[in-house]
């Protein structure tokens, strides 16, 4: 509904078009399901070289056919990740203790010669006016964060742009803090980053990757906890009313569709988001969370490394969009097929060998220092930059949005119309 209202200083007149709550977000990694595990970043088990005889950290991305395609290194293209940030301090210690251990981390702190966060290759933009607000989105103590891991993610975001800088590492890099230290931000964080994006002059193709989801209480992603008690005295209420009132959903995110609409129309920018992590195997596949779920959005599922749906990966994009799937990272112990029992929530060692290998500088929730700058975490999270790098490699060649879109549904193999898989490995 429309409503006018008219300033008293200027004599202008505003249109209100909506109201919304001030909804929360989060990093999209797997969260606490029934039957299904939570993985957490553990430290892997070595760095041996893989039998591929490539470094274990780099992708390899292959046709519909199993023959290996050789990627352009994305030059000349901007990929910018909204998520969380290690502090500065803690990026200058990592590179001047693990850089002889981790080759990425001098690759991007210091491609000039010194150390700095704003180089040719990658930049950390820390929050400007909404610093205070991601500082107040604090801590599990507060009741706010991400279900089953109640501990800090600064490095979610470094590990999500760590991706995409391996797969285009001559694409300009640039994180941008929209979460808190506990992987939380709320609607305002991220409309603002979007809405600085949206105000760039476009001059270089530009690639937006959003790992994190908009924790709205629908009972489509929360089925899993319909049968809590629990929850049902204190959110079922609420999760009902939302249910009966979709339109209401959907028009308290206007502001966000219309920045990522705005960054595909008027800025030709590819906005690539993570479907999220709310499912329990094929038999509870939900539906892609927002942002995924906007039209002007790629959503991006997750495979396992059997190449089919990890079994905690929501849907990639609504049912008629096709939407993209690729790796994530397994959560089964090493050498468990599909079907197998999938480790508690409480066994962080058990994705050590399966998790996306991906770059971590801060303290793992074991309570241990990642000294060398490595980790493994698996998640949608973690399989949107490979999108994103992929993509940013094509613009590279100087192919359109469209034509580099088209250049992947080309080399993807199809999964009944559901899906364009991405047929990619690590190591």
């Amino acid at each position: 509904m429309k409503r006018w209202k008219t300033d008293s200083v200027r004599g202008e007149r505003v249109v209100v078009t909506g109201v919304s709550p001030n909804w929360f977000i989060s990093s999209a990694q797997p969260i606490l399901t029934v039957g299904g595990p939570g993985a957490r970043p553990v430290a892997p088990n070595g760095m041996k070289a893989t039998t591929s005889g490539v470094d274990p950290w780099m992708f390899r991305f292959f046709d519909d056919q199993g023959n290996q395609l050789n990627l352009d290194d994305g030059h000349g293209v901007d990929i910018f990740v909204l998520d969380s940030a290690p502090t500065r301090e803690q990026f200058e210690y990592a590179y001047h203790n693990g850089q002889p251990l981790n080759p990425m981390l001098g690759q991007l702190l210091a491609p000039d010669g010194s150390f700095s966060l704003n180089n040719r290759r990658f930049e950390v933009r820390y929050s400007g006016s909404t610093k205070p607000e991601i500082d107040r989105l604090g801590s599990h103590t507060q009741g706010v964060g991400v279900s089953g891991h109640d501990y800090e993610m600064l490095d979610h975001g470094l590990f999500a742009a760590g991706i995409a800088a391996l797969v285009a590492p001559a694409a300009r890099v640039t994180l941008m803090e929209v979460l808190g230290r506990w992987g939380v931000g709320s609607l305002r964080t991220i409309l603002d980053a979007l809405n600085t994006l949206t105000q760039r002059p476009a001059s270089r193709p530009m690639i937006v990757n959003l790992s994190l989801t908009f924790d709205i209480p629908l009972s489509k992603h929360l089925g899993y906890r319909a049968d809590d008690p629990q929850f049902q005295t204190e959110w079922g209420w609420f999760t009902a009313w939302l249910d009966a009132h979709n339109a209401f959903v959907t028009r308290s995110l206007n502001a966000v569709e219309e920045a990522c609409r705005a960054l595909k129309t008027k800025h030709n920018a590819l906005v690539i988001a993570a479907a999220g992590n709310d499912s329990v195997g094929a038999e509870q596949r939900r539906d892609p969370r927002f942002p995924a779920a906007f039209d002007a959005v790629i959503g991006v599922g997750a495979l396992s490394s059997h190449k089919q749906p990890a079994p905690y990966s929501n849907r990639p994009d609504k049912p008629e969009i096709v939407g993209v799937i690729a790796f994530g990272g397994d959560l089964e112990p090493s050498g468990a097929g599909p079907g197998a029992t999938p480790p508690a929530q409480d066994t962080p060692s058990a994705n050590r060998d399966t998790g996306i290998l991906g770059l971590y500088i801060g303290m793992l929730p074991d309570g241990t220092q990642a000294v060398d700058g490595w980790a493994r975490w698996a998640g949608t999270s973690f399989s949107a930059p490979i999108v994103a790098g992929y993509l940013a490699a094509a613009l590279g060649t100087g192919q359109t949005p469209a034509q580099a879109l088209a250049t992947l549904a080309a080399s993807a193999a199809e999964s009944s119309g559901q899906s364009q898989r991405l047929n990619v490995t690590q190591g």
